[in-house]
């Protein structure tokens, strides 16, 4: 037989494979039909009854969505309980819904809506609003009645499956079949739980010639399905000058000609009782018909929960100007599930304090919560904290240490839940109050510290011995602004119309006018009213308290140190001394906060009609004078501690530097330099212009270029930085390569600089400073080659 008959015949022999192949990868192929009910339910199963029953045999675990479910919203989560990872919420958590799709398909899809219409353009968006299916499970059989769909659920509740999927968790995603297991079933309210072991291990590939490692992980992890009820929830249209969190949209009917991009606050849905209106119009305060309940899990100690349930009243309080009554009620006992509906779990964990917002993506609407709360920020940020208090309560480093401790995370329960009903961090919080306000005690037993517990600065290192205030009333809590923001956001206007309500929100936010207190800025804005460590309306009579209270305590560290009855009293000592420090460099750098002193507020028609607003200058005079003083001048002498030296050798000199890099960076990089440049065009004197900083930097840094001031070892090392930092802005702006205006005053800059250190290394009466300018000038030279030639090669690209 010849070769060409031979594969005549086998393309004869294998072509009914072939097309048993191609029939099987047929698109919209029909898959094979459900069982009924009583075909599939044997008697060795296990049901488990409830709104979604769960069968379950030797090998298997199916979950049956009721047919009243199908195209409702379901709430799906997964969480991990127990082990390494414990509070992280898988991705996948989200208000999913179930439909039934083509070939006895269940397909499952996630609640979106990023385009609205219900005029003309309706038909137009409905067409274009076709819903991704993120997966699908064949149907395996009818309920009873055919009331149901069953889908084989074994692979998500023991592997990694699509519904229960840990993507965003490499460490637990893989789990290893001979050590993971489902092991229980529940009813839960209005859905059912499910908990699951997964443990797998992976290699590590070494390192830096390190041998590789087997990465062994464990958790326990709860999955649940849980149907949420029928819910209405008014949107609330952004405003700028109070900070949520919000959600976006395209609005085709706003905008007759064309899309409308509506922005919406998020939210958690507070309705008043029917029964409770006319009270609520009266002003008398109401309960929501839908309390949020709020948790917090067995990794709580009872002294935490007594601390973080303060915490939760705080925002009660806030409630309370929008009209609404024990909003926030903390429960007794475990929740039944992590993840639920009006629920926020707070946990205790060893890792990195995180949280989770589930949100509904399209209204806006706040569904549920979980936060983790950590010890590793305290461990790493309690001697800074004993620092701030202790030149007025020494007792902070040992007896009241406790109390410290409670208040801390009374603070930082307050702190996160306010991120959690919705509103973003207001980092302007800090500087709503005066000085005077500060340190008088009754004013700080009502308003706290900030205007915002949502603010970065937690205790008042402001306060001076005999100012009278309490240990707990030295910490930031819910205030002015948390009060008035919460009252924006959750505030209902009954029996108005929309125009009405429109006004009456528009008159809330207008409170802020003028009002320090009220003010809000983004993160993410810059400025100097942006420093989550600033404290009071004049930052610099802040920061000189600050000092004096550092002061204080500066001949008691060693003494702090034996008290605290280590073994390694001297290791402990070099780290009180090391947080002292650190403390000064803190406290003296909010001062380049004013270097770019402008801030940015909204422009709103009748409210506000100037974007950018300036200091006035006599206090860019009063931070010049403090630049000088504290940060480009001589170390105070009560900063030294001589028996750290002689353990290790950490002088002040040397820990000052860290305060030059971070100065030097600070003050000119490029995008700085760029505002400054631009402020200087447009208003002038009347900003903190580009002159102005290198008029410092001139006298503050290089003593005027002066022949006869000796430039000592500190001083070296300032003036290193700032040389390097330059170097590095004029190579990031490529300044011999562009013509703008501010290139060329930086190329005259370098050319100044560099004749000034020639001159000095000529003319210097001290023999070491013109030496060591001779040095300096062969860098700035140097370097300036490579700014220069970093030029060219770009140009040629």
């Amino acid at each position: 037989m010849n070769r060409y008959n031979y594969i005549i015949i086998l393309l004869v022999v294998c072509m009914p494979f072939f097309s048993l192949a191609q029939e099987k990868e047929k698109p919209g192929a029909r898959k094979k039909a459900p069982m009924t009910y009583e075909a599939f339910f044997k008697k060795e199963m296990k049901k488990v009854e409830g709104t979604f029953p769960v069968y379950q045999d030797v090998k298997k675990c199916y979950l049956e969505i009721p047919a009243a479910s199908i195209g409702k919203d379901l709430l799906v989560s997964g969480v991990i309980t127990k082990g390494e990872y414990k509070g992280n919420v898988s991705s996948v958590t989200s208000v999913l819904v179930f439909n039934v799709g083509q070939n006895n398909q269940l397909e499952v899809k996630q609640q979106i809506c990023s385009d609205r219409a219900s005029g003309d353009m309706a038909g137009a968006v409905e067409a274009a609003a076709l819903k991704p299916v993120l997966f699908s499970y064949p149907i395996v059989a009818y309920g009873k009645d055919k009331q149901g769909y069953i889908i084989d659920i074994t692979s998500d509740v023991n592997a990694t499956g699509k519904l229960f999927a840990f993507s965003n968790q490499n460490q637990i995603n893989a789990p290893a079949a001979d050590r993971s297991f489902l092991d229980s079933v529940q009813v839960i309210n209005n859905g059912v739980k499910f908990m699951s072991l997964h443990a797998q291990s992976a290699f590590i590939p070494g390192m830096l010639g390190r041998p590789g490692i087997d990465k062994h992980s464990v958790a326990w992890i709860e999955w649940s399905v849980q149907q949420l009820p029928e819910r209405t929830i008014a949107e609330r249209h952004v405003d700028s000058r109070i900070g949520y969190d919000v959600i976006s949209y395209n609005d085709y009917d706003e905008n007759p000609n064309g899309v409308k991009k509506q922005t919406i606050i998020k939210r958690w849905n507070l309705q008043i009782k029917p029964e409770d209106v006319e009270k609520y119009k009266r002003g008398e305060l109401v309960e929501p018909v839908n309390p949020i309940r709020v948790y917090f899990d067995g990794t709580f100690s009872a002294t935490l929960r007594e601390s973080a349930s303060r915490g939760v009243e705080e925002w009660n309080r806030c409630f309370e100007q929008a009209g609404f009554k024990n909003v926030l009620q903390v429960q007794v006992g475990e929740p039944e599930v992590g993840i639920a509906y009006h629920q926020i779990v707070y946990s205790y964990i060893l890792g990195a304090s995180r949280q989770t917002v589930i949100c509904d993506t399209r209204t806006g609407e706040i569904l549920s919560a979980s936060v983790c709360l950590s010890n590793q920020e305290w461990n790493d940020n309690s001697d800074a904290y004993t620092m701030q208090l202790g030149g007025y309560e020494p007792k902070v480093f040992t007896d009241s240490l406790p109390t410290l401790y409670a208040e801390y995370y009374r603070y930082r329960t307050s702190n996160t839940l306010g991120q959690v009903l919705g509103l973003f961090s207001n980092l302007t919080g800090s500087m709503a109050f005066t000085t005077k306000q500060l340190r008088d005690a009754a004013w700080v037993r009502e308003n706290g510290i900030s205007s915002s517990v949502t603010d970065g600065c937690i205790f008042n290192f402001v306060a001076q011995p005999g100012d009278g205030m309490s240990l707990r009333d030295l910490t930031s809590k819910a205030s002015v602004y948390d009060r008035w923001a919460i009252e924006w956001g959750y505030r209902q206007f009954p029996g108005m119309d929309a125009a009405a309500e429109k006004a009456a929100l528009r008159a809330i936010a207008e409170r802020a006018k003028g009002n320090p207190a009220l003010y809000y800025a983004p993160m993410k804005s810059f400025g100097y009213r942006v420093n989550p460590n600033d404290l009071g309306q004049d930052k610099l009579q802040a920061a000189l308290l600050g000092l004096e209270n550092l002061k204080r305590i500066s001949s008691q560290i060693e003494k702090i140190a034996d008290q605290q009855d280590r073994e390694d009293n001297w290791v402990r000592y070099a780290e009180l001394v090391s947080a002292f420090r650190s403390q000064y460099i803190d406290y003296v750098k909010v001062a380049l906060d004013y270097i770019e002193n402008n801030w940015y507020e909204p422009v709103i028609a009748g409210y506000n009609e100037e974007r950018v607003n300036y200091l006035p200058k006599a206090q860019k005079k009063e931070m010049d004078q403090f630049i000088s003083k504290y940060i480009f001048g001589e170390a105070p002498a009560w900063l030294e501690n001589p028996d750290v030296e002689h353990v290790h050798g950490a002088t002040v000199s040397l820990g000052m530097n860290q305060l030059y890099m971070y100065t030097a960076k600070n003050l000119l990089e490029f995008t700085r330099l760029m505002r400054l440049m631009e402020a200087q065009e447009k208003v002038g004197d009347k900003a903190y212009t580009l002159e102005d900083l290198f008029a410092l930097i001139d006298r503050g840094v290089f003593l005027n270029y002066s022949t006869s001031k000796p430039v000592g070892i500190s001083r070296a090392r300032l003036q290193h930085n700032i040389v390097k930092e330059f170097l590095t802005a004029c190579l990031k702006l490529n300044v011999t390569g562009r013509m703008d205006q501010l290139c060329f005053y930086l190329q005259d800059r370098a050319e100044m600089m560099t004749k000034k250190f020639d001159e000095l290394a000529r003319t210097h009466a001290d023999a070491k400073t013109r030496q060591y300018y001779k040095g300096l000038a062969v860098t700035m030279k140097v370097k300036w080659n490579i700014v220069e030639n970093a030029a060219k090669t770009a140009i040629k690209k």
